[in-house]
């Protein structure tokens, strides 16, 4: 009987054991090497205003993969990108908010809800890394001969009313549209003309589909799906 009580003992350690295992999440398994490898500094945030806006791609974090301008990747990293100051704020094995200050190229993030269901949020950087001073952030929407990029950007503007101690900061978010050929210069376009006078002979082709399935090309999943059908063409 006893020897029964000892064993029903260990299975139900070990069922417990195992449970704990199964239910750790990635970041829960281990410290992750991006903490190790990477330089970062602690994120003093000094806010001497009401906010109106924001600054970030997202305000809260997300898990991403971080792919470094070295080449190197790091998967499972709690991430969110302020655009204005071009910094990738992540959270330490401690949750305190850290800003890296090691050049990073690409973000992926793995769940980052979208309105135009565009599949996988990208954010890369063609000159530099996305965390260095003023170079510019597009969000990637398709990749091929021809490449569907969204330029990202955040201004403000400082209010402050008659007989009110604090100044309103509004941030104002701007998003304009890149094509990228063979991955020479950025063309800037604007409307289906712009994007249609961009394809060459291909231009017909192109329209027709758009006729055929009735895109509007005023969204960003419309403007993807005419840049999907036009590298699967090519």
């Amino acid at each position: 009987m006893r020897i029964r009580f000892l064993l029903l003992s260990l299975l139900l350690v070990e069922s417990i054991g195992l449970c704990a295992q199964l239910s750790r999440t990635p970041l829960e398994s281990g410290p992750n090497p991006f903490w190790a490898d990477q330089s970062g500094k602690p994120l003093y945030l000094q806010e001497n205003y009401v906010a109106e806006g924001s600054p970030y791609f997202r305000d809260q974090y997300y898990l991403a993969e971080i792919t470094m301008v070295s080449g190197k990747t790091y998967k499972d990293v709690q991430v969110k990108v302020n655009i204005m100051e071009n910094m990738v704020l992540y959270l330490a094995e401690d949750n305190k908010e850290m800003v890296s200050t090691a050049a990073i190229k690409r973000i992926k993030f793995y769940n980052v809800p979208t309105e135009d269901d565009i599949g996988p949020v990208v954010l890369e950087s063609y000159n530099g890394g996305l965390n260095m001073d003023k170079t510019p952030i597009y969000q990637l929407l398709d990749s091929g001969e021809y490449t569907l990029l969204k330029k990202i950007s955040v201004t403000y503007r400082d209010n402050k009313g008659y007989g009110q101690s604090l100044v309103t900061r509004t941030f104002e978010t701007k998003e304009t549209y890149y094509c990228r050929i063979s991955e020479q210069e950025f063309v800037k376009f604007k409307g289906k003309e712009a994007m249609l006078d961009l394809f060459g002979l291909k231009r017909n082709r192109v329209e027709a589909f758009i006729d055929k399935n009735n895109l509007k090309c005023r969204s960003a999943k419309d403007f993807q799906k005419v840049f999907q059908y036009l590298n699967s063409i090519l």
